[in-house]
């Protein structure tokens, strides 16, 4: 049995030799405050694991108006869309999938109880951007913090909050695909009170006649905190989507091809509910406790009625049925027909509570953070659809602590954490982590590293299911990483150059195995394999106030092994090479932002034998102030056109151009 050796230290040996490696990057300000990576806040250098903030700001400059165009910037992190406005999009950190991220808002866990390996899902094309305040992105294993699914790395989105006088928001944005965006907000900060509200209205058609998406998002956070003392914060965020969606077919196997068709009566809706409280308590100048509560539940329908044939298509090459018996010719016109009728509904809910203690303390030479933690997470599942009803629930308890000890005039961060999560089917997981970040007085050099290990409860859909094989005996999917990493300053801070090499290994993979003896019995089983090996390199240039450059390059070996062919393959959809490229011109309040993206041409489709050709997309963001209280708003996306595909045969959007007006008083 073959195994693959680790080229973790090859890849950042190579790295170290660049010539860009004799200059620089700031991926931020150290000097950033993060909560993300510790459960408690701590400034950038001090956090031993990569870690990327998005702020408001960039955002904003650069016209992003999902969380999903905000993360594409992001090192590492692919996410695979599927068609036009609101289609089905597939995220992927450090060359694992979805089921290994851990999503939240507000620190409210918002992974799918409901989706089918208990991933992400779909929900970053949903996730409009008006009340976002931020996006922390921490890499590398965090089940010690987080539990499980927290292999790759953990997202947190941040909203907004109440702050000034009182301010009155409004915007309006029309544009390509008959595009109409509706932002109103207030938000006010007195007396210790804070309230921010948002409702967000999007309308758009899709790539092909008779699509359509609809987005109505009302987001509020409401808060109070007495100085030094005491802060308690609410948010409640409700998402309700629609969209009509065309008929997609493909080959399985063969010369590939694949249409979309317009379908009349095939839409999806969704319905997102977000709901966090948060209380906490400074019991001294030393100690402080608190308490998070959240809720998050997700209900999705997929209704598609039997309209017949819809169209047709040219065959590429002879076709057979399974009988082997010749059904069309080259050439031929073969009828496209509706699959359906159908109709599903998936329901899930995350109940999570997090009570915890946080200690600080400090001498001349030594300041300390310490953490410990319980948290107690209930999953319920729902689905009634064509394949049969299921219901399904489980709860996970656990315990944790984290340490950040900072030495050497806090230069130097040590980080460890452990914990111990007990789900109720799967039985007990322990993880731990070990980090270390030096920041080099003098030189402007910081170095990072990592080791640690992480798991994946199975889903309840992979416990329970009783027509895809459900298996009550499955136990969690574990993974182990380490990562090596540094962040060089250089030209007085005004250019940064960051470089980190990864190496992750998950084993008991759960995957549907085959048992026989008909072709679809099977079951869901522990018994493959997956490694992730890549690199991480950046380079951020302000050479005056007015000019930003960043660019940003991954590269990622994603493997799996299985056990049925007893061979490594590569995961299918992630590419070796992809790039960010963003020029930002800033000048009295105006702001334009170029962003290039770019992919290679190794991208597999999901049967892993065709592959996705390369492509580079460039957009086009601007910001023009009129006044103090109006600001014009232009943006052009896929400047030059470009024909591509993210899920092979779905057609993406092509050259787009919006125009806006912000209000603010």
């Amino acid at each position: 049995m073959r195994r693959y050796k680790i080229p973790l230290f090859r890849c950042l040996a190579v790295f170290l030799f660049l010539p860009l490696a004799a200059l620089a990057q700031d991926a931020g300000d150290l000097g950033t405050i993060v909560v993300t990576a510790t459960k408690s806040e701590t400034s950038l250098r001090h956090v031993s694991t990569t870690t990327t903030v998005i702020t408001r700001e960039e955002i904003l400059r650069k016209g992003h108006q999902t969380a999903a165009e905000a993360l594409r910037d992001v090192v590492s992190f692919d996410i695979n869309h599927s068609g036009g406005p609101g289609a089905v999009s597939a995220p992927q950190l450090r060359g694992l999938t979805g089921k290994f991220i851990v999503v939240m808002i507000d620190g409210v866990r918002v992974n799918d109880p409901a989706d089918a390996n208990g991933g992400a899902g779909t929900i970053f094309s949903h996730i409009t951007t008006a009340d976002i305040e931020r996006i922390e992105v921490v890499r590398g294993p965090q089940s010690p913090l987080y539990g499980s699914n927290a292999a790759a790395g953990v997202i947190n989105i941040i909203t907004r909050t109440g702050q000034g006088g009182g301010a009155i928001r409004a915007s309006y944005e029309a544009g390509s695909l008959n595009t109409q965006r509706v932002n109103l907000g207030y938000d006010i900060g007195k007396n210790g009170f804070r309230l921010r509200a948002d409702q967000q209205i999007t309308a758009t058609d899709g790539v092909i006649s008779l699509e359509k998406y609809r987005n109505y998002t009302t987001s509020v956070k409401i808060g109070y905190s007495r100085e030094n003392s005491f802060d308690w914060e609410t948010l409640v965020r409700y998402t309700a989507m629609d969209r009509n969606f065309a008929e997609f077919q493909e080959s399985y196997s063969g010369r590939f091809w694949a249409v979309n068709i317009a379908d009349p009566n095939q839409k999806n809706e969704f319905e997102y509910t977000t709901v966090g409280n948060k209380l906490e308590h400074r019991i001294s100048d030393f100690w402080q406790h608190r308490l998070n509560f959240g809720l998050s539940a997700r209900q999705r329908r997929t209704v598609d009625g039997n309209d017949g044939q819809l169209g047709s298509r040219t065959a590429v090459e002879d076709e057979y049925d399974w009988d082997g018996n010749l059904l069309y010719n080259k050439g031929d016109l073969v009828p496209v027909f509706d699959f359906g009728p159908a109709d599903y509904t998936y329901k899930g809910a995350n109940y999570d509570l997090d009570y915890r203690h946080t200690l600080t303390a400090g001498t001349e030479s030594v300041s300390d953070i310490f953490t410990a933690g319980f948290e107690y997470l209930f999953q319920d599942y729902r689905q009634t659809c064509t394949y049969g009803e299921m219901t399904g629930d489980v709860g996970t308890a656990s315990v944790y602590i984290h340490n950040q000890a900072l030495f050497l005039d806090e230069a130097l961060s040590f980080n460890t954490g452990l914990r111990r999560d007990d789900h109720e089917r799967a039985g007990g997981s322990t993880t731990g982590l070990i980090g270390l970040a030096w920041d080099i007085p003098g030189a402007g050099l910081i170095l990072r590293a990592n080791a640690g290990n992480a798991f994946r409860a199975p889903s309840i859909f992979e416990l329970y299911s009783h027509s895809f094989g459900g298996n009550p005996g499955l136990k969690p999917e574990k993974s182990r990483t380490y990562e090596l990493g540094l962040e060089k300053r250089a030209l007085q801070k005004m250019l940064t150059f960051i470089l980190a090499a990864w190496h992750a290994e998950v084993d008991d993979a759960i995957v549907w195995a085959w048992t026989g003896p008909g072709a679809y019995e099977g079951k869901y089983m522990n018994v493959d394999r997956a490694r992730s090996d890549g690199a991480e390199l950046g380079f951020r240039l302000a050479p005056a106030p007015s000019w930003i450059f960043n660019f940003n390059y991954t590269y990622t070996d994603s493997r799996k092994y299985s056990s049925a062919s007893s061979a490594w393959s590569r995961n299918v959809q992630i590419p070796f090479n992809k790039l960010n490229l963003n020029a930002t011109w800033l000048f009295r309040g105006v702001s334009v932002s170029a962003d290039g993206y770019w992919v290679d041409g190794t991208r597999l489709r999901w049967n892993g034998l065709d592959r996705m050709e390369s492509y580079f997309k460039l957009d086009l963001a601007g910001r023009i102030p009129q006044n103090k209280n109006f600001t014009w708003t232009v943006r052009i996306t896929n400047l030059f056109g470009k024909d591509y595909y993210e899920g092979m045969g779905y057609r993406e959007a092509g050259f787009g151009a919006f125009l806006g007006l912000d209000f603010r008083y």
